[in-house]
C-alpha cells in the first residue's frame, strides 16, 4: 500500500541514517516503530500481519 507521510526533514534524515546503518529499508523502520507503538500504547496483544511480503 503506498501513503504519502509529511515527515520533518531533521527526523527523516535520522531515519534514513538508522535504516542505511541497520541495512534495512525505511519502509522496515518505520513499520517497527508503528508496530511497536501500537503495542505499547494500545496494549495490542500482537501486532498486525504485514502483507506487504
Amino acid at each position: 500500500m503506498d501513503l504519502t507521510l509529511d515527515i520533518p526533514d531533521e527526523l527523516l534524515a535520522e531515519a534514513r541514517a538508522i535504516a542505511a546503518k541497520e541495512k534495512r529499508s525505511l519502509d522496515e523502520l518505520i513499520e517497527e516503530g508503528l508496530k511497536g507503538i501500537l503495542l505499547d500504547r494500545y496494549e495490542l496483544k500482537q501486532p498486525p500481519d504485514s502483507d506487504r511480503k
